[in-house]
């Protein structure tokens, strides 16, 4: 019997075949209704997203029927001592793109003061390490989005790219390779698409081979989902395999007189 690609984490019955797979998606209100209407925790979503299809009809149905009223998430406000583990020490002030980063990720409203410890932060991006956005959504509250909106109004946040926030010397930390290598491979590969969704698949596969980071951290970094980090991983393989082996790798691409 073939092996089951996932378990909808709603029923968890198995899902018989890729072609019925499905990911609940952050600050969606499908996520959101899933919430609120069965036992499934913002924890449970970061950990599988999948769901089958009679779950999605099922809650998708009740999502449009009450979408004024589905509830959202947030943490408490605290400028005094750390909103996540309540140290009055060695606080920040929570970046802007973290805020964003966990509605986007897990649809939480942290608000815009709050403060935290910097071992909850990543050093080189300040934004959410994976083990804090799990206790954040382990953490948050529930309530109605008339009751947030206000909040939500409040939260002027720009857009966030991982890759444009790297300064130079970034590139080696992350990649093992300076900016110019960087750049040099991705035009070798000569992307067909948007050249900055580009330079992130092969990011994360850089940063997969040489930290040895999880797909669920890359996600963080990346501010997307692990199924797409694990599509981008095995595209950009695909490509290196095909286009940059057989020039710069092995016999093949060297001459007898060099």
């Amino acid at each position: 019997m073939p092996r089951s690609p996932g378990i909808c984490v709603v029923c968890g019955i198995s899902i018989l075949s890729r072609g019925e797979i499905r990911h609940v998606n952050p600050g969606t209100s499908l996520y959101l209704v899933i919430l609120r209407y069965t036992s499934v925790t913002a924890l449970d979503l970061l950990n599988n997203s999948l769901i089958c299809s009679s779950c999605r009809r099922k809650y998708e149905r009740q999502s449009q029927c009450e979408a004024s009223s589905v509830p959202a998430f947030r943490t408490t406000l605290t400028e005094s001592q750390c909103f996540l583990c309540g140290n009055v020490n060695s606080r920040t002030r929570v970046r802007k793109e973290a805020i964003q980063q966990a509605w986007d990720t897990i649809a939480v409203v942290v608000p815009t003061g709050s403060r935290c410890c910097e071992e909850h932060l990543d050093p080189h991006t300040g934004l959410f390490s994976a083990e804090t956005l799990r206790r954040i959504a382990g953490r948050a509250t529930m309530e109605t989005q008339a009751e947030l909106s206000g909040l939500l109004s409040s939260m002027t946040i720009t857009s966030f790219s991982f890759m444009k926030s790297l300064k130079a010397n970034d590139y080696e930390v992350f990649f093992g390779v300076n900016n110019g290598q960087f750049n040099y491979i991705l035009n070798i590969l000569g992307p067909a698409g948007n050249k900055e969704d580009a330079a992130e698949a092969l990011g994360m596969l850089l940063m997969y081979l040489r930290l040895e980071n999880s797909q669920t951290v890359l996600a963080s970094h990346f501010r997307t989902s692990q199924p797409t980090v694990s599509r981008n991983i095995a595209q950009v393989r695909e490509a290196m395999e095909t286009i940059f082996v057989p020039k710069y790798l092995g016999y093949s691409h060297i001459s007898r007189e060099r």
